[in-house]
């Protein structure tokens, strides 16, 4: 086997061990999301572009956020940030060529959201919406319920109503199962908040909007 194919095989199996933790993550494992995580970042050190590692070291923060881990998870994120600033001294697989600095912030407002750092989540969060190109409808829509979740989390009823709102206005953001549990999810805790006008209005909204899907 050539060296080339033992490196791109090496940076493959990062990818999916990348990928094992983020499912992990969404069904609640942390323990095995940080253990794929990490084996995705020692397998693919020294061999990956900087841009891979970024996007390997995002995961990692990311399972170590859903622990609860700020001390783990700062760590990562900051190796996420120094590799993604080189992002553009390697040549990285097809593959890859999504993950830039916005997709980057948008992993890191996540970890802020769930270490319930209200600043920092509402800062990232802000700058992941500015950045993201509007043609990644999906992308936008995930870190606009992030945004929305971490307005909410400070407090910002009305501002957070207002950015969830704009994340289910379309119809393509709304289809993928996992973006519906964020919504979900919000509605649960905008739930307290049962007699302001505008909770009850993003209600109607969702209901309407998943009406709109069942009927296509």
């Amino acid at each position: 086997m050539a060296p080339s194919q033992v490196i791109d095989d090496r940076v493959f199996g990062a990818r999916i061990l990348g990928n094992l933790s983020h499912q992990a993550n969404c069904l609640g494992n942390h323990a095995q999301a940080i253990q794929f995580a990490r084996a995705a970042v020692e397998g693919a050190k020294g061999r990956a572009t900087p841009r891979a590692m970024a996007n390997y070291s995002a995961m990692e923060a990311r399972a170590y956020a859903n622990a609860g881990d700020s001390i783990g998870a700062g760590r990562a994120m900051n190796a996420a940030e120094r590799h993604v600033e080189r992002a553009d001294t390697g040549e990285d697989p097809e593959w890859l060529g999504y993950f830039n600095s916005a997709e980057l912030k948008g992993e890191l407002c996540h970890c802020f959201r769930d270490l319930k750092m209200r600043r920092e989540s509402i800062e990232a969060a802000q700058r992941a919406v500015d950045e993201t190109d509007p043609e990644y409808a999906r992308t936008l829509g995930f870190c606009r319920m992030v945004l929305a979740q971490s307005q909410l989390l400070n407090g910002e009823l009305e501002g957070a109503v207002q950015t969830a709102s704009l994340a289910v206005d379309g119809r393509d953001t709304l289809q993928p199962s996992r973006f519906q549990r964020y919504v979900t999810d919000f509605q649960k805790e905008v739930s307290i908040h049962a007699a302001n006008p505008s909770g009850a209005a993003f209600h109607d909204q969702v209901r309407d909007a998943l009406g709109r899907l069942d009927d296509e």
